[in-house]
């Protein structure tokens, strides 16, 4: 540290030009930068419902479909032009590398009785590829009419549109796993080329993954640019002085940059997914963000100040990193800390977050103490200016605050004791959420498609059940029968499809009467069924090598977090209960995935949090070599905490992995604003201050710079504009976020530090 002050002051422009040029031999790491918009890779990979899914997959296929739903609303999709649309459409896609398999009305096939032998069954497709005619379009109604379950999958329960079920390879040939974003760019053209004349709506787990991602992070950064640009504008009515403000906002973009850079650096050498920029790494920016304006806030009012008194650039460059140099080396160094716990988290990807925020972190402070004091030193000041030579309206207020505070110290303590009292009342109430689409507003355009979907057709959101037994075996086909029907209780579900459904149906096509709607009850006469049916049909619900393993597939309505969490274990109660013993079941799908991932979020909080906690208790008490500096240095962020679950669980904010994140920004701010009080506090300790007036002084010195700061970062309130509704929580929490911190340091800590103070007659 000294080192670095040493240097920025006695040789400026070479302190200058050597931060820009590390800075741009970082930058050029952005060549490396990936966006990465596979959703899943957000889930660990030794995550047991993943690790069951992935099996599942490889022995069944994908579950999760990609839902084009087109048609008009003044005509029934039961027309030549809409079919043959339908069919070109499919044929289109079919011709996609990444396309595994497309479901449409084009592609079904009907099973009916051979007319050369009654006994046996056979194939054909509902739709034959000559040209259509009017007859064909009636028989195919018919046939639907007779099969509802096809029927509620493909087409609308007003009969007006129809649907296409659009599935991708789960891995490439390198064993990656699918980018539904490169899915989506290649349907989207197919789709305007084809169905130019129709109402359009995309739904499924692939649409929301593949182009969702990339909606919220363009939103993402236009309201960002926009905070941004309302932060400079704060900035400059508080300090007045264009050319300060500029001073802030490079550090801020060089440590951007810088960040990026490293991301890209790191990817580059290590090959590692978790350098890659993901849906998770959406609030990055506004984490760095902050806390480098926080950095500049402090350096540049400090000074400013110091330059009031000492009339120097020199020696007022000097006191000021004196003075700072400690403090933002503390401040830095425990959020490192806490970004750094991260790597313990069970979400994989926030193990790359934390390490490249971390070098993001560390790179604002070194240009806060290096390229900033080294600009401010070489630039000429009018030290007759008002900007100078006068305190701004927020400074004078927030000094008339002080002496309230501090008039009153005991009543203020209670008051805010009585918030943080709220706040724990209010944990228990905080809800999670981790359904993407449920990040939509209502009345989003994304919503309204998955809901158009979910209400007319069969649902987009899977389950998945994996029978470990003979299925051959009725009494195994009757049993999967048995928890297909408790399922579709279930109002959310839409349908549920397995074996049993297939042997039902063509054991009522053989007979003709819906009295064989049946499991029959020879085993012989279920292996004939079995024999009948296409091996294309049943691919998808038993294993055709052994037969000793079938799947369940359950769709429902994209559903929250609390509702999957009840669904599941409903059901898993259900089955549980019923068991006889004989029959292994597995569960897994999104559904299943999203419920698991909720207890990792939760998880990931409390790591991130704890070791906050613990890092900034040891690292304050090793440089401030007392217990109770320690203890006081964590009240602001535990309070902090406390006050911003709490009232999230009041207020209905849903936690969400976005959300969760933003718990690092009450880290980062809690811990500046209270090492930056008690080491102004003893600052003024060694000055020789009474102890009646310390912290007034105290106040004087660090609450402008404080409260500019939170003032400053109320430009992100434009993020509250945002569809979005976690972009929404963004906005909202990060000026909460601001806030509960300096309440926390002003309103206990530093009320805390003054009753102590009084008690014993003397400066602590």
């Amino acid at each position: 540290m000294s080192f670095l002050r040493r240097i920025s002051v006695n040789y400026p422009k070479l302190t200058i030009t050597i931060s820009l040029l590390f800075t741009i031999i970082i930058s050029f790491g952005i060549k490396s930068f990936i966006v990465d918009d596979d959703f899943f890779k957000m889930f660990p990979k030794d995550m047991p419902s993943r690790l069951l899914w992935e099996d599942m997959t490889d022995e069944f296929g994908d579950s999760e479909f990609l839902f084009i739903a087109f048609g008009n609303k003044d005509s029934d999709i039961y027309n030549v032009e809409t079919i043959n649309s339908v069919k070109n459409l499919t044929d289109a896609i079919k011709l996609i590398n990444v396309v595994d398999k497309v479901i449409s009305l084009s592609t079904v096939n009907i099973i009916s009785v051979d007319p050369d032998d009654e006994e046996e069954l056979y194939t054909d497709r509902l739709f034959p590829e000559r040209k259509l005619n009017s007859n064909d379009i009636i028989n195919a109604k018919k046939y639907l009419d007779n099969n509802p379950d096809i029927k509620n999958r493909l087409i609308s329960i007003d009969e007006k549109f129809t649907a296409i079920a659009v599935r991708s390879i789960v891995k490439d040939n390198n064993q990656n796993y699918r980018n539904n974003a490169d899915l989506m760019k290649s349907i989207t053209p197919l789709v305007d080329k084809y169905l130019d004349n129709y109402n359009i709506h995309y739904a499924g787990n692939p649409y929301i993954t593949g182009a969702v991602p990339e909606l919220i992070k363009s939103d993402a950064s236009k309201l960002i640019l926009s905070g941004l640009f309302i932060m400079v504008l704060l900035l400059y009515l508080n300090i007045r002085n264009i050319k300060a403000v500029l001073m802030i906002l490079l550090v801020i973009i060089l440590s951007l940059v810088s960040m990026n850079g490293f991301m890209g650096w790191m990817f580059f050498f290590t090959q590692n997914t978790i350098f890659n920029f993901t849906m998770i790494s959406t609030s990055m920016p506004i984490v760095l963000l902050t806390i480098a304006n926080s950095d500049g806030v402090h350096v540049v009012t400090h000074f400013f100040k110091q330059l009031r008194h000492k009339q120097d650039n020199r020696t007022a460059i000097e006191s000021t990193m004196k003075a700072m140099g400690l403090p933002i080396f503390i401040t830095s160094l425990t959020t490192i800390i806490a970004f750094l716990a991260m790597f313990y988290a069970p979400i994989t990807q926030l193990m790359g977050y934390g390490i490249v925020v971390s070098f993001g972190i560390f790179w604002a402070w070194f240009l806060s103490n290096s390229l900033l004091p080294s600009m401010l030193l070489l630039s000429r000041w009018e030290l007759k200016a008002n900007f100078i030579s006068k305190l701004g309206f927020l400074e004078k207020f927030i000094n008339n605050i002080g002496n309230v505070i501090f008039h009153y110290p005991r009543r203020t303590l209670l008051v805010g004791v009585s918030f943080v009292i709220l706040g724990l009342v209010g944990i228990s109430f905080l809800k999670v959420e981790v359904n993407i689409i449920k990040f939509f507003k209502p009345g989003n355009s994304i919503r309204q498609s998955t809901e158009f979907v979910d209400q007319n057709f069969g649902g987009t959101m899977s389950l998945l059940m994996r029978v470990n037994g003979d299925m051959n075996s009725p009494k195994t086909l009757n049993r999967i029968s048995e928890i297909q029907d408790y399922i579709e209780t279930h109002p959310e579900v839409k349908m549920t499809a397995s074996l049993s459904d297939l042997i039902k149906e063509a054991h009522k096509t053989l007979y003709n009467h819906d009295d064989f709607y049946t499991i029959p009850d020879s085993l012989n006469q279920v292996r004939n069924l079995l024999f009948m049916l296409p091996k294309e049909q049943k691919i998808s619900f038993v294993n055709t090598t052994t037969y000793k393993t079938g799947m369940v597939h359950t769709y429902l309505t994209s559903l929250s977090t609390d509702e999957i969490v009840t669904i599941s274990n409903d059901i898993e109660n259900y089955i549980d209960q019923t068991s006889n013993g004989q029959l292994k079941i597995e569960t897994s799908g999104l559904m299943i995935i999203l419920k698991d991932f909720i207890s990792m979020i939760i998880e990931s909080s409390i790591i991130s949090i704890s070791v906050s906690i613990i890092a900034i208790f040891i690292v304050s008490f090793l440089f401030f070599k007392r217990l109770i500096w320690a203890a006081l240095s964590v009240m602001p962020l535990s309070s902090a905490v406390i006050l911003n679950f709490g009232l999230m669980g009041i207020f209905g904010v849903k936690l969400s992995h976005l959300t969760a994140l933003l718990t690092s920004i009450i880290i980062g701010v809690g811990v500046d604003f209270a090492v930056h009080y008690i080491s102004s506090y003893r600052r003024h300790c060694k000055n020789g201050s009474s102890a009646s007036k310390i912290s007034i002084l105290t106040m004087n010195d660090v609450g402008y710079p404080i409260i500019l700061d939170v003032v400053s970062n109320m430009g992100f309130a434009a993020l509250l504009f945002s569809d979005i509704v976690p972009l929404n929580y963004m906005g909202g929490l990060m000026i909460f976020a601001m806030l509960s911190t300096s309440f926390g340091t002003f309103l206990l800590m530093g009320t805390t530090i003054e009753i102590i103070t009084r008690n014993k007659g003397k400066i602590m």
